[in-house]
C-alpha cells in the first residue's frame, strides 16, 4: 500500500487583504481593457435599427404625433383631458425626438455618442430628405 501525500501551501488572509487583493484586480482588469473592434464596426443590425428609428422619428412618429397634439387639444376644448394625459403625452413625444439626446447623455463613450448621431444623421438617407 503505497500512500501518496501531496504538499499543500496554504495560507489565510484577512477580510481586509481580501478586499485589496479584489480591488487591486478589478482596477487592473478596468486599465488593460480596451474596445473590442466588434463594439467599434457598423454591424447589419444596427443598421436595420437606424432605418426602424429613423421610420419612427422622422416618417411615422411626425404624423403620431401630430395626431397625438390634436387629439389632445380636442380633448382639452371638451374638458375631457386631464393635466396627467398631457403630460404624459407631451413626455412620449419628448422621449421619441429626443432619443438621440438621451443616449448621449447616459452613455460615457464619445464612440457611442458619435454612432448613435450617424444613425440620425444617415439611417438610410430617410432623415436628411
Amino acid at each position: 500500500m503505497n500512500k501518496k501525500t501531496t504538499a499543500a501551501i496554504t495560507f489565510e488572509l484577512s477580510k481586509e487583504q481580501r478586499l485589496a487583493i479584489g480591488a487591486l484586480f478589478t482596477i487592473g482588469v478596468y486599465l488593460l481593457s480596451k474596445p473590442s473592434f466588434a463594439q467599434l464596426a457598423p454591424t447589419v443590425i444596427g443598421d436595420i435599427l437606424c432605418n426602424a428609428y429613423g421610420l419612427i422619428a422622422i416618417d411615422i412618429g411626425r404624423g403620431l404625433a401630430t395626431l397625438a397634439v390634436v387629439t389632445l387639444g380636442i380633448g382639452a376644448m371638451l374638458g375631457r383631458v386631464t393635466w396627467g394625459q398631457a403630460v404624459t403625452v407631451g413626455a412620449g413625444i419628448g422621449t421619441v425626438f429626443g432619443a438621440v439626446g438621451i443616449v448621449g447623455w447616459l452613455t460615457t463613450s464619445i464612440l457611442s455618442a458619435a454612432h448613435a448621431l450617424s444613425c440620425v444623421l444617415g439611417a438610410g438617407g430617410m432623415i436628411l430628405r
